[in-house]
């Protein structure tokens, strides 16, 4: 939490809250299962980063996108537990 905390600049109730609210909606897991020390991870964010920039991108016969979207990846697998 701490490192959340400074890098945001908020307090340990808005990074718990915020954290809390990106595991509920399936953006963050921890990886650790301590109550010190936690870690958490996002298998599938640059997965869902790309998949928003398609869907953004500039549709067939408007402007010249500066660069193509990237190619749709295949869905990473769940790692395993530790």
């Amino acid at each position: 939490m701490r490192t959340v905390q400074d890098a945001l600049d908020v307090s340990d109730e808005a990074a718990r809250l915020g954290i809390a609210r990106l595991e509920s909606a399936g953006i963050l897991s921890e990886i650790t299962k301590r109550k010190r020390g936690r870690a958490w991870g996002s298998v599938g964010l640059f997965a869902l980063l790309d998949s928003f920039e398609r869907l953004v991108a500039t549709p067939t016969g408007g402007s010249t996108p500066m660069r193509r979207a990237p190619r749709p990846t295949r869905r990473p697998s769940k790692i395993a537990a530790r």
